[in-house]
């Protein structure tokens, strides 16, 4: 009752996420009632404590996500771990990372790691690709990590592939060159997209709008005005 309690007032107050007024989270008995939530059944209300502490003291999310990567945890929360991992470039969960490569049943769960480690990791770019198994999914991902490291040797390698995947005429191999780029948000990379820019593959034209769309490159709105008469692509 405590909890929910709480809860109400934080919406009421949006307190939560009010970086100025967030004190009455630090006090006891709350923050002991939001960390009891991370043992929850509930993978909604483990996010949710998650999301919150993550909030108020890294430092204490980072021990806890610590135990939840080895755990049998939700796709969810799995994802939201991370992608936080990613996002502030926590190079000291890579041990943690490698030891659940590709073990994960959910595909996209075991690409975010790839993505993660090739980039945090790159040193091993070529041993997580071998790792993969031949998984295309969890091999983009990789090739995705290693364009946005600063390793000069991993990224040769993964740029190889890469343009090998826009000259192919394989079609689905095209458009995942396509989704890589779009991964790598690397300004750079955009201008890769113009190898494709005459390709009359439908499945190939919607997936560069789609492309364009998410990068926000202007350098491609003239590209945007010609497919207008595009009946399919409408």
């Amino acid at each position: 009752k405590s909890y929910y309690d709480t809860m109400r007032k934080a919406i009421k107050h949006n307190s939560f996420f009010n970086l100025i007024s967030n004190t009455f989270i630090k006090e006891g008995a709350t923050l002991k009632l939001i960390e009891d939530k991370l043992d929850s059944k509930n993978s909604i209300e483990v996010r949710t404590a998650l999301q919150y502490i993550y909030d108020i003291d890294i430092n204490q999310f980072k021990k806890e996500i610590r135990k939840k990567i080895n755990a049998d945890a939700n796709e969810h929360i799995l994802e939201f771990i991370i992608e936080k991992i990613h996002l502030h470039k926590w190079v000291d969960f890579n041990d943690e990372l490698a030891a659940v490569f590709c073990k994960f049943e959910h595909e996209h769960i075991n690409k975010l790691i790839a993505m993660t480690l090739c980039e945090l990791d790159a040193d091993k770019y070529s041993e997580y690709l071998l790792k993969s198994g031949g998984n295309e999914a969890i091999k983009n991902g990789c090739i995705s990590g290693a364009l946005r490291s600063e390793n000069l040797n991993a990224i040769i390698d993964a740029g190889q592939s890469l343009i090998e995947k826009l000259n192919s005429s394989n079609t689905s191999q095209r458009k995942v060159a396509l989704e890589i780029i779009e991964e790598t948000e690397n300004p750079i990379l955009f201008k890769q997209i113009q190898l494709l820019l005459y390709d009359q593959t439908p499945e190939i034209k919607k997936q560069i709008l789609k492309s364009i769309v998410k990068i926000k490159n202007p350098s491609f709105v003239t590209y945007i005005i010609e497919q207008l008469s595009d009946k399919e692509l409408q």
